[in-house]
């Protein structure tokens, strides 16, 4: 497991654990072909009803959406956002907050492709800034951006959007440049990939 991101080999040590573990238990039964299956995003399905989500669009009166994120892994994460997409939306951004609820956080949209800067100015909490471009791709991320720090950070690369989540997010779950990202609940707000301005 040499070479794979921590997150990648702890997945993997987990599943080679549970096999092995599962020689002691008696066999279950094949599966009913009318057993319901999950669906591909179970786990958000479980959280969709989450009071967080109508929190934070009754605080901020934003429009919330969902951006996934793949990982190292080829595993998709779901993060919950709110969509700032007018200007004075993308100018208070995150400022203020206190915390920032785990798989949460703020996806700013732009109408063209430019390089960008953000800086923390009132922000109370370390970010990570994931920046995408063109095609749904990561173009950068800026990890850990230092609380309430007037220093403007970019990756120098043009982008479109940007997500914004807890720092130490994309490091813990393997996310990196390179990778890609898709919408769901995002349309009329954010353009389908590959048709930036």
């Amino acid at each position: 497991m040499e070479g794979l991101p921590k997150p990648c080999a702890a997945r993997i040590a987990a599943v080679a654990a549970s096999i092995m573990g599962a020689g002691c238990v008696a066999a279950e039964a094949a599966p009913d072909e009318n057993t319901a299956k999950p669906s591909p995003n179970a786990a958000m399905d479980t959280q969709r009803g989450d009071e967080a989500v109508q929190l934070l669009h009754e605080e901020s009166n934003l429009p919330v959406g969902i951006v996934e994120v793949e990982t190292g892994c080829g595993d998709w994460i779901p993060v919950k956002v709110e969509i700032a997409a007018t200007r004075e939306s993308k100018t208070r951004g995150l400022m203020h907050r206190e915390k920032l609820p785990e798989g949460h956080g703020m996806l700013f949209v732009f109408r063209y492709l430019e390089v960008r800067a953000f800086w923390m100015k009132n922000t109370l909490i370390p970010l990570d800034m994931i920046f995408i471009g063109a095609g749904g791709r990561i173009v950068g991320i800026v990890h850990e951006a230092e609380p309430l720090s007037p220093v403007s950070r970019s990756v120098g690369i043009p982008s479109r959007y940007v997500l914004e989540v807890r720092g130490g997010w994309a490091a813990e779950k393997g996310v990196g440049e390179g990778h890609r990202v898709r919408f769901e609940g995002i349309s009329g707000v954010a353009e389908p990939f590959g048709q930036e301005k």
